[in-house]
């Protein structure tokens, strides 16, 4: 008689906590700890095992803990989402949250902490936990603590802007000549520009935060500015079924992707 197939976990209880599990057709398996209250979550493919779930959770429960404990530390002080590049606050990177935790430069090396993470010129990356470590001069400093976190959160969205584009164009069926070069830019009026004459494609960095969706709806908008609206909106249902969603919060100037 064929065994009955294992049932898939759904969530994950400790310290008192139930942490969701929840699966998405991408290779992926993490925690995500959300403010204000630290809530954890763990995301996993569709394929994951119930060990491997279990796995993730051992090996990583005590920076976990940790986690949460600075977050609701830095929750007792304000109640504001405002990334500040302080310790316990969140930056998003295409619409994921990541921990920050941020140090003086001199303490690299000093962590309390397994060294798992991955690591860069002033950034440490921790995918297990989605947890970046921002190494500066002086701790505290948003001017400091951004551009640490944008060193390494620009070339994520620079290598994941084409290969949207492609897919927007193959679902689409729009004929768009598409550059290979890309390349991101501070301040830019728009947030995705083309550059025939330089055969580049120029990227804002505003756009690092949010979700794919919205990356997928600038670049439609670009694509397909001279088409009748009509056209382009038909492109961009194809394209990105939920452009509605995707343009309302490019236009929001206070949604968290923008507060940081």
């Amino acid at each position: 008689m064929a065994e009955e197939p294992q049932s898939k976990i759904a969530s994950i209880e400790f310290d008192g906590l139930s942490a969701p599990v929840v699966r998405a057709p991408v290779p992926d398996l993490y925690f995500q700890i959300d403010p204000p209250d630290a809530a954890p979550t763990i995301h996993a493919s569709l394929d994951a095992t119930n060990e491997q779930i279990i796995a993730l959770v051992d090996q990583n429960l005590p920076l976990v803990r940790e986690l949460r404990e600075d977050m609701l530390k830095r929750y007792r002080h304000t109640s504001s989402t405002t990334c500040r590049y302080r310790t316990g606050d969140i930056a998003y990177v295409l619409g994921r949250p990541f921990f920050l935790r941020v140090y003086g430069a001199s303490q690299r090396g000093q962590m309390r902490h397994a060294a798992r993470g991955r690591a860069s010129a002033g950034t440490r990356f921790y995918p297990a936990v989605s947890m970046v470590e921002l190494y500066v001069m002086q701790p505290g400093n948003f001017d400091q603590g951004r551009q640490a976190f944008l060193s390494w959160a620009r070339p994520i969205l620079i290598n994941n802007v084409p290969v949207l584009a492609q897919h927007a164009l193959a679902d689409s069926g729009l004929d768009f000549d598409l550059p290979q070069r890309v390349m991101m830019r501070p301040g830019m009026n728009e947030m995705l520009h083309v550059d025939p004459a330089a055969r580049t494609l120029w990227v804002s960095d505003e756009l690092v935060g949010f979700p794919p969706g919205c990356i997928v709806y600038a670049f439609m908008r670009m694509a397909t500015a001279g088409l009748d609206e009509a056209v382009r909106q038909r492109l961009l249902e194809k394209a990105c079924p939920d452009w509605r969603e995707s343009g309302a919060l490019l236009r929001d100037r206070d949604c968290v992707y923008r507060r940081q």
